[in-house]
């Protein structure tokens, strides 16, 4: 019987579209419903024989489960022994997504030819047949093999007619097929609520199909019906477009042409956006849904497991991961919300959510403080932020200040003691316009780093400004290349052109002077690295000059006596 099994598990691999794993038996099977991948575990196996398929093989766990039987048992035993072992099971452990399909039993003569087959195609593997066919002549042994293959091929056309009768697809006729099961009876299911109907298809592939379709509509029953696959870059792309829509009073936004089959795709059916043929607008379906669901709930945390269960409430969604996390992300966004993890924020995005997240409420500055951040925003970071006060507006903004933050803070702080170091120098006041404007960028860029979202918000916009928001952000920008021209400098060159007397001393004095007057004032007003380069080139002209003078004229005369 092995072997009829084998060659059983083969045919109807073939036939169902399956591919044998490594022990003949596929273990997974993988498909694509409603434009969402979906796996279920397949087996072949006697359902009545606890030997063959142990429960805990039979009863699903995650994934669907389809047990496929074999058309034939031992002696005295039939599919009535299947539904029996079915019927027990379901009763003595409960409900599991799990359906077997039962064929029809194959007569002695549809057996006959199963064997035949076998016999026939174990000979013509490999090398057997120059083993059977030693005593023949090598034309002769052409024609048989020949021969052989065609009534193979015949027997196999033949068994997959009498596969198709067994499992259901066409009237049985007796002499191939046993009539010991009613169509009815040939998906038995442990989960009581699912009542598989017999599927109506010409092939068994088309039948395994529609089979499929009927389990996982039962699981998921709210699942959106999506045009084809939804894939990542498709999630994507929709989470940018409500975030841009979320950014506007209207939550309307329009499409550029090549990103509106993925907003369509995804959006519409998700209930996030009401889609146009080249706009959407923001649905409230998924903001009501939770706000409902948290009243249900008062003073549990909102996490991101969470509101997968109550995605599917009331009834199952089995949404893809990542499609539920652009669920969450919209939700998010739309509803002025932000995610905490581990104290920290988290970007709304499709790739992971960890389960922890929560979902909080994000304190916004207030319209006045908004106005002041987005006008200082522009000036001293170079972002522009949209005028409508939203949790994400705010959180763009702040990711943006915060990347701008991080790119430029060990500048600034450079920048401070560099500066510091020249003003004393040459005599610089510390409170010289360029020395509090460096002070300010470097302790505002500081504190923005470490700064939550409302709190980086308000920082900026009590943030010390010393002269203009201009002149901070020339400050913060121009910080790394100020600081390291300051620490380029010949210092001593610079200080030897103070020390000059006679017709040089003037021309020495200007070029401190000039110096001192690029580090008293903000970038903003005048280049220091610009000034120190020119004036570093001025000091070298004028000590070569002085000293060829010097080396022209010698020494000079001495004092007359008694002068």
């Amino acid at each position: 019987m092995g072997a009829r099994r084998a060659k059983i598990r083969e045919l109807l691999a073939e036939a169902l579209g399956l591919e044998l794993g490594g022990g003949l038996t596929p273990e997974t099977h993988t498909r694509v419903w409603r434009g969402s991948r979906r796996t279920v575990d397949v087996r072949f196996a006697n359902v009545r024989d606890e030997t063959d398929i142990p429960d805990s093989e039979l009863r699903a766990v995650d994934r669907s489960r389809v047990v496929i039987d074999f058309p034939f048992d031992d002696p005295g035993r039939g599919p009535a022994d299947d539904l029996v072992r079915v019927e027990n099971l379901r009763q003595a452990n409960g409900p599991s997504p799990t359906v077997c399909w039962l064929p029809l039993f194959l007569t002695e003569q549809s057996l006959d030819r199963l064997g035949r087959l076998v016999v026939l195609e174990y000979i013509l593997t490999g090398d057997r047949f120059e083993g059977f066919t030693t005593h023949l002549a090598p034309q002769d042994r052409v024609e048989a093999r020949h021969l052989l293959r065609n009534q193979a091929e015949s027997l196999r056309g033949q068994l997959f007619d009498v596969l198709r009768q067994a499992y259901g697809l066409e009237i049985p006729d007796q002499r191939w097929v046993r009539t010991d099961i009613r169509p009815r009876d040939q998906f038995p299911t442990l989960d009581p609520t699912l009542a598989v109907r017999p599927p109506a298809a010409a092939t068994l592939r088309d039948a395994f199909e529609r089979l499929l379709d009927q389990v996982m509509a039962h699981r998921h029953p709210a699942h959106p019906e999506f045009e084809e696959e939804v894939r990542l870059g498709d999630l994507r792309t929709a989470l940018r477009h409500v975030q841009r829509a979320a950014g506007q009073r209207d939550r309307r936004v329009d499409i550029p042409q090549p990103d509106r089959k993925p907003v369509r795709k995804v959006l519409g059916p998700l209930k996030i956006a009401t889609t146009g043929e080249a706009h959407i607008v923001l649905d409230r379906h998924w903001r009501d849904h939770f706000h409902r669901k948290q009243a249900e709930h008062p003073g549990v945390p909102v996490t991101v497991e969470r509101l997968k269960r109550w995605i599917d409430e009331p009834q199952p969604m089995g949404l893809d991961d990542r499609v539920a996390n652009l669920v969450i992300a919209a939700y998010v966004i739309a509803d002025d919300r932000v995610l905490i993890h581990a104290g920290q924020p988290v970007e709304p995005n499709v790739e992971r959510l960890d389960p922890a997240t929560e979902v909080v409420t994000q304190k916004l500055p207030s319209e006045q403080e908004w106005e002041v951040a987005r006008d200082r925003a522009q000036a001293v970071f170079g972002l522009a932020a949209s005028p409508l006060r939203s949790a994400a507006n705010v959180a763009h903004l702040v990711a943006g200040m915060h990347e701008v933050a991080a790119t430029h803070a060990e500048d600034c702080r450079r920048l401070v003691g560099a500066l510091d170091a020249a003003a004393t120098r040459i005599g610089v006041d510390a409170q010289a316009d360029r020395l509090r404007t460096a002070r300010a960028a470097r302790d505002l860029v500081h504190g923005i780093r470490a700064a939550d979202a409302a709190d980086a918000v308000r920082l900026l916009v009590r943030a010390e400004v010393p002269t203009t928001a201009e002149a901070l952000g020339r400050s913060l920008h121009s910080a790394g290349l100020v600081a390291t021209a300051l620490a380029g400098t010949n210092w001593e060159l610079i200080d030897s052109t103070r020390t000059l007397s006679g017709e040089w001393a003037v021309q020495g004095a200007g070029i401190g002077e000039r110096v001192v007057t690029a580090i008293q004032h903000d970038e903003l007003v005048k280049s220091l690295g610009d000034v120190l380069s020119a004036e570093e080139r001025a000091a070298t002209d004028l000590i070569t000059s002085a000293a060829a003078r010097s080396a022209t004229n010698g020494p000079p005369a001495p004092p007359a006596p008694g002068r």
